[in-house]
């Protein structure tokens, strides 16, 4: 009975979603307050799912706590100010319509997220799966790369807090630093040295030491006011530790307290970094965290406004593009080419100024999949529930879903910020790694076969 409850549950949300989606796209407007409330039960009933399927540990839980800072939080503490989005170039006033129609199209996304990732769960978690053995081969190469790149990342950090030091996080953020080549990759080659690691598949105690090392990496960022990777690797260790090595999930109150210090921290380094200015509406720290964090909420109601100016017909697939590779800075030639959605939506709201300047609003997955229409929008999201589904209950029994884990719970994390498919370069490298990496291991083993067949023959 309480199954099939569940089911009607689901279905009445995911109906109704639809119901006002099909509304908008007839030019019909749906009250904000009545899309606000559909979007807020569709949430609380993601957040019942991932708890149910996946636990506090889980990838679906991760999402839906990151979409929650990165997009919905700040609704909840500064609704009366919800048609306002803050700029570098200035306050913009969104109308109710365009609110309304945002709240509407985030419920629909997360609907179909929350039943695609039900439907796959429960078909996915009676399959029998292989236990993976821990690989020698995998974890000798992670800890000499890893030991190997340690001193240029770190080298690297020191360069970055002598800068900021001497010129400040704007000089920091606007020119960066210049650094010899072999330290520029060594922090990019660590990652990957990190991911090998993982993929070997090692007991606790023999890793132990490359999670503190690469988590202190992760309080580095943090330090420099990079906050972004700091919630990324931070969720990368989180998950990976709680799936693969402990034999129970954190506690809701554990969460609760780590969340807390986490906020305090985060804005302690935005207050640093803005030099102790700042403004607080109603002298709460919390709303003020919130509401700063989840501007990328306007990137959806901005992309409704701006659909004409989009020169690529899909955007959520021009990072996968191969011209991608060779435009890494944002530009007008990338952004003619491209067409990424947080180079568009930065422009024509910013204007070229400010663009050219380097500046821009972010990236939002929703968004690209509202620009894309109704069909990409109904096939990704499916495909989004399906690959945490499946993620969630094989990480720990295939190798490769080991080695790819720090994209995927990074991008999983970080996508309500920027787009669905970003880090694809990271992706191709992580792949060719592990296909080296297999074929040195045949090899290998094929190697010793015959070694030991000719010492039998003689």
């Amino acid at each position: 009975m309480l199954h099939i409850r569940s089911i009607f549950l689901d279905a009445v949300i995911l109906l109704s979603t639809i119901a006002m989606f099909f509304a908008f796209s007839i030019g019909y407007s749906v009250d904000i307050l009545v899309t606000f409330f559909v979007l807020t039960v569709t949430y609380i009933r993601s957040v019942c799912t991932a708890l149910k399927l996946g636990g506090t540990a889980g990838l679906y839980f991760i999402f839906l706590g990151c979409f929650f800072i990165f997009i919905l939080g700040g609704r909840y503490f500064g609704f009366s100010n919800i048609n306002y989005a803050h700029t570098v170039a200035g306050v913009y006033i969104i109308d109710d319509y365009l609110v309304s129609k945002s709240f509407m199209f985030y419920a629909f996304v997360l609907s179909l997220i929350n039943a695609s990732y039900q439907a796959f769960y429960s078909r996915l978690q009676d399959v029998k799966k292989d236990t993976l053995s821990f690989d020698q081969f995998s974890f000798d190469m992670g800890r000499v790369c890893f030991l190997l790149f340690l001193p240029g990342t770190m080298i690297k950090f020191y360069m970055e807090f002598k800068f900021i030091s001497e010129f400040g996080y704007y000089a920091y953020y606007s020119e960066g630093v210049s650094a010899p080549f072999w330290v520029d990759v060594s922090r990019y080659l660590f990652v990957i040295s990190f991911a090998i690691l993982v993929s070997a598949n090692a007991a606790w105690p023999r890793v132990k030491i490359y999670f503190i090392l690469f988590f202190l990496f992760a309080i580095a960022f943090l330090l420099l006011g990079v906050r972004s990777s700091f919630v990324l690797y931070s969720s990368v260790i989180y998950f990976i530790y709680y799936n693969c090595y402990s034999n129970k999930a954190p506690k809701i109150t554990t969460l609760f307290f780590a969340f807390v210090l986490m906020i305090s921290l985060l804005l302690f380094v935005q207050f640093y970094r803005q030099g102790w200015h700042f403004e607080l509406s109603d002298n709460n720290l919390l709303s003020y965290f919130f509401i700063s964090q989840s501007n990328s909420f306007y990137i959806l109601p901005f992309t409704m406004e701006n659909l004409d100016k989009f020169t690529s017909q899909f955007s959520v697939f021009a990072p996968l593009s191969p011209e991608s590779l060779l435009y890494r800075s944002q530009n007008m030639e990338r952004l003619n080419e491209l067409g990424l959605l947080g180079d568009v939506i930065s422009y024509n709201v910013l204007g070229d100024e400010y663009f050219s300047q380097g500046m821009g609003i972010g990236g939002n997955f929703a968004a690209e999949l509202f620009q894309s229409g109704v069909i990409v929008s109904i096939i990704l999201c499916i495909f989004i529930g399906k690959v945490m589904s499946f993620f969630q209950l094989n990480v720990s029994n295939y190798r490769y879903l080991l080695m790819m884990s720090i994209i995927i719970i990074s991008n999983v994390a970080y996508m309500g910020r920027s787009s669905l498919f970003r880090n694809f370069s990271l992706f191709l490298i992580l792949t060719v790694v592990f296909l080296i990496i297999y074929i040195l291991r045949v090899a290998m083993k094929k190697a010793k076969e015959k070694e030991v067949s000719d010492k039998q023959v003689l």
